[in-house]
């Protein structure tokens, strides 16, 4: 196991800057996932930690080793990679044990290690079978036990499972969580997928444009979005944005938006004039949306009404879609709503969880 340290990572190719001085902390031990939209940087600084790319500036440290001239082999990593990238030619065996054999490790050794992965994994009866003879989540396991019998020091995941259906993929991401929890061998996890971040990471960073936005624990980064990429990145549905006016009236604090007026109490009224706010843009997560009328109202909670565009049905929950003057809403309700394309409904929002953003910076009111 092994700490990495990026310090000032830059990579240009040309005149574009694709990552930008960046600085992360992977301590030992830890599940890092980078995420983001695609085209942001987060595979080639991947790359960049394999050796695959060259730096343009900065360091990389691998247990306190600079390892920028160090190549790829020397640098005790192992890489699982979208594709598989398995030895069509070759079975299940071969294919773990390739690794090791260049290496020159003895054969009772490698057959030590490919059957101690195969146990882990589960695979103990496809080591006679060749790849094609496997389905995708098999090859997966395969990829995933190679980089297991070579006990790096660390593993880089690049988009392993965005080849597999959805079902799949929810199989392999608690397989690949097991086996982290089993082994504790630090990790690098890139995935634009936002689930996958937030369930298997526990450490995670958004990645935009070569930059790290935020870094923390998925919760952390949930709760507390440092600005609106963030807050619109994190979470499905994704966070709900609308522009209001800030109103004071016999000394309570109002939010005017298009198409509805709130009342905001307590800790966000506050905070909202001691900054002196007289316009904002907000936010509001789909699951502090509720159906007024099957929601117990107290303290807390205001009360707007909204047009009906689409229902969702879920099973456990229900998705509206729905309009308030020209803003648009997505609410979690719960599957009981009689709510109905077409129709008014009366939706109650939890003010205490309103996100407030810079309307200049897009950062998020502290």
């Amino acid at each position: 196991m092994a700490e990495v340290v990026l310090e000032n990572v830059t990579k240009k190719f040309g005149d574009v800057t694709v990552v930008k001085g960046i600085n992360l902390q992977i301590r030992d031990g830890e599940f890092m996932v980078l995420v983001g939209p695609s085209g942001c940087g987060k595979t080639t600084l991947l790359r960049l930690v394999a050796g695959l790319e060259e730096l343009s500036e900065g360091k990389i440290l691998i247990n306190g080793r600079v390892v920028n001239q160090v190549p790829p082999k020397d640098r005790d990593l192992a890489m699982v990679f979208q594709n598989y990238a398995l030895y069509p030619h070759m079975n299940v065996y071969d294919n773990m044990a390739f690794a090791l054999k260049m290496r020159k490790v003895p054969r009772a050794e490698i057959d030590s290690r490919v059957q101690e992965a195969a146990r882990i994994l589960g695979i103990e009866k496809l080591l006679e079978r060749k790849p094609k003879q496997l389905s995708g989540g098999q090859r997966q396991r395969v990829a995933l036990g190679r980089t297991i019998v070579r006990k790096p020091s660390v593993f880089l995941f690049d988009e392993p499972l965005s080849n597999l259906d959805a079902k799949l993929r929810g199989q392999m991401r608690a397989e690949i969580s097991k086996l982290h929890f089993q082994l504790k061998t630090t990790s690098i996890y890139v995935t634009h997928d936002q689930v996958e971040a937030m369930t298997m990471g526990s450490k995670i960073a958004i990645v935009n444009e070569g930059v790290i936005q935020q870094s923390g624990t998925p919760m952390d980064i949930y709760d507390t979005p440092v600005n609106k990429f963030v807050a619109g990145f994190i979470g499905s549905p994704p966070m709900n944005f609308f522009a209001a006016v800030v109103q004071e009236e016999n000394g309570q604090t109002f939010m005017q938006a298009e198409g509805f007026r709130l009342r905001l109490q307590g800790d966000l009224a506050n905070k909202i004039k001691v900054k002196g706010l007289k316009e904002s843009l907000f936010g509001i997560r789909p699951e502090n949306l509720h159906d007024a009328e099957f929601f117990k109202k107290g303290d807390g909670f205001e009360v707007f009404s909204v047009q009906v565009e689409v229902v969702e049905p879920m099973g456990a929950e229900t998705y509206v879609h729905a309009m308030a003057g020209k803003n648009r809403f997505v609410a979690r309700v719960t599957p009981k709503t009689r709510a109905r394309v077409g129709q008014a409904m009366q939706l109650a929002i939890e003010t205490a969880k309103i996100h407030v953003f810079d309307k200049q910076t897009m950062n998020a009111l502290r």
